[in-house]
């Protein structure tokens, strides 16, 4: 083990910046934001060696310059059948919370975790989380026939 000797006051600085450091990032974390840049664009050091360099920092956008490229033809179906999907997927999430609320609801009102029809299972698990609160998740499985 190696011993380090420093002054309280120095360590002290030390561990104020490595927290200021440290809610920084959370604070960008938490906004999905990259913190300031702190060199400029093409400068010798330390981002200029970088080969990230150009993308790393909000506006980097600017380095590739304002002109829209066209595409290849082919991108035209995909640009529409891409926020079709997104769209469809949207819509089916909306509808399968809807449902996953409606079979929680009819297992609780049943006062039962498991409910067969036909030949599906539906199953609830509830569990309690650590701040006192309860989560329910679901989930359905086809019932296999014995043979």
């Amino acid at each position: 083990m190696v011993e380090i000797k420093t002054s309280p006051i120095i360590l002290k600085d030390i561990l104020s910046d490595v927290a200021d450091k440290f809610y920084a990032i959370y604070q960008n974390t938490f906004d999905h934001t990259l913190p300031v840049r702190p060199y400029l664009p093409n400068t010798e050091f330390p981002c200029g060696y970088c080969n990230w360099e150009p993308t790393c920092w909000d506006g980097y956008e600017g380095d590739f310059g304002n002109t829209a490229a066209a595409l290849p033809e082919e991108f035209g179906y995909k640009s529409s059948r891409y926020l079709e999907i997104t769209s469809e997927m949207k819509d089916l999430k909306e509808e399968k919370e809807s449902l996953r609320s409606e079979f929680l609801r009819a297992l609780t009102e049943l006062k039962t975790t498991v409910g067969t029809i036909r030949h599906y299972k539906a199953i609830m698990t509830i569990k309690t989380k650590e701040d006192g609160g309860i989560s329910q998740s679901f989930t359905i499985k086809r019932i296999k026939k014995e043979t």
